[in-house]
């Protein structure tokens, strides 16, 4: 009984590299185990089956990268926008900033006057509200005379 002769297309097998076909998927292609991929791998190119993937791998990515450049190039809007995010870290005016800032007031030192100020503004500090009221009238409850 003779073996059978097994013949790997390996410029079809880096095609499928470069597609980032996985070791598993370019044996069962070929109808044949992963074990025996790998050791053809290594006699007939003289390669890890691991260094040919890398290798193939790379070599599709840089293919990839190249067309998608070319249709840009060519005037593809969405392309453009999209390699312009990757490369150039470009990106949409529409991001929120999700910083904010709270400031613990403690209202307690505010008089009447003072309140008013703060609750239709906020966005101020105590030490604003305290010198807008100073160029505001007193408030008339305020100065009741204590008996």
């Amino acid at each position: 009984m003779s073996c059978k002769k097994i013949i790997v297309n390996w410029s079809q097998a880096a095609e499928l590299a470069k597609a980032h076909c996985s070791g598993a998927e370019i044996a069962s292609y070929f109808g044949i185990s992963t074990k025996t991929l790998y050791r053809h791998s290594l006699e007939d190119n003289g390669l890890h089956f691991q260094e040919f993937m890398t290798q193939h791998r790379n070599t599709g990515k840089a293919e990839l990268r190249l067309e998608q450049h070319r249709k840009a190039l060519k005037g593809n809007t969405m392309m453009l926008i999209w390699l312009g995010k990757q490369n150039l870290d470009q990106f949409d005016k529409s991001a929120i900033n999700m910083t904010t800032t709270y400031e613990h007031k403690d209202l307690r030192s505010l008089n009447m006057n003072e309140l008013k100020i703060l609750s239709k503004n906020p966005q101020l500090t105590i030490a604003e509200v305290k010198s807008i009221a100073k160029l505001d009238k007193p408030d008339p409850i305020e100065n009741v005379p204590q008996s």
